[in-house]
Parts: structure tokens; sequence; C-alpha cells
């Protein structure tokens, strides 16, 4: 673990995260709601898993609902399956 806990914002952006993982030694990062709340961890396999264009099932989706701008949050969302925030 590390002091202070660097985590990434629910509306913090896939770079951002990437950029965060290149720059440490992290390979997970906790995401937390603007209030400070913990809402999900994501991981490095996470993001490229994302970036390749893979569901957590290893299937392709639609390429149509696909956005290469949404929000760390919507990701944790979407891995969890719900809103924590």
């Amino acid at each position: 673990m590390s002091s202070p806990v660097v985590s990434l914002n629910s509306q913090a952006t896939i770079d951002l995260a990437l950029a965060l993982f290149r720059t440490s030694q992290f390979r997970y990062l906790p995401v937390v709601s603007l209030a400070g709340v913990l809402v999900g961890i994501v991981s490095e396999r996470d993001i490229l898993r994302h970036l390749a264009g893979v569901t957590k099932n290893y299937q392709q989706p639609d390429p149509a609902s696909y956005r290469w701008a949404c929000c760390i949050g919507d990701k944790v969302a979407g891995i969890y399956g719900k809103r924590g925030y």
C-alpha cells in the first residue's frame, strides 16, 4: 500500500487512469465518488479490455455503443452492474 492513498475520481477519464498506471507501480486503483465514498476498484486489465473493446465475458460490444471518452465511474458501474454513487 501507499500513503497517501492514490485514487481516481468517478468522473476521471480513461486517459487519466492510463497516465496513473503508466507513471506508477500500481496495477489497481480505488475509484471514489465526488463525496469520497469508495465505488469500486479499477485494474490495469479493466482499462486494457475497455480499449480493446472486449467485455468481461470476452465478447465484442456493439461498436455503436462504444465510447472512448467515458468516465471511470461508468466503467466501474459496468463491471459491478450498478452505480454506487
